[in-house]
């Protein structure tokens, strides 16, 4: 059995809470930071227009290769275009749509700082190796 507390124990008064003046806080350190600036709408429409011109500079030279392909059925160029498209093009499509998608919902950071980056350098390892086996293939394995 626990003890009883007599009532003239238990204090009615309670002191008052401080206050940021009885604390010595001043204003600026209870006020919350400012919000991160948005980025501004013409800065967004330069990093586009600089990924745009540079997905099209890709997607030709890709578009290259493979008709290298199609003209001198070779093996080797197919691997070729593969691999540059997987160099080129998918990290840059895949960063403009992340990019555009979230402009608009809200999505978790962890996209931006893992998911996104990690999909680019399994896109990019996949095109290197794609690289390799085309210089590494010779021409009588190429069919």
């Amino acid at each position: 059995m626990r003890p009883r507390v007599p009532a003239a124990a238990i204090p009615t008064d309670l002191a008052p809470l401080p206050t940021p003046q009885s604390t010595g806080l001043t204003r600026e350190l209870l006020t919350p930071p400012a919000a991160a600036p948005i980025q501004p709408r013409s800065d967004y429409l330069l990093v586009l227009s600089a990924s745009l011109i540079a997905l099209g500079l890709a997607l030709f030279i890709v578009f290259h290769a493979f008709r290298g392909y199609r003209r001198n059925d070779s093996v080797r160029m197919l691997y070729l275009a593969t691999g540059l498209c997987l160099i080129t093009v998918v990290p840059t499509a895949l960063s403009l749509a992340v990019d555009t998608v979230g402009q608009l919902v809200a999505l978790d950071p962890r996209v931006y700082t893992v998911y996104q980056p990690l999909a680019n350098r399994a896109s990019e390892v996949l095109g290197l190796c794609a690289l390799l086996y085309s210089l590494l293939v010779t021409p009588a394995e190429s069919g």
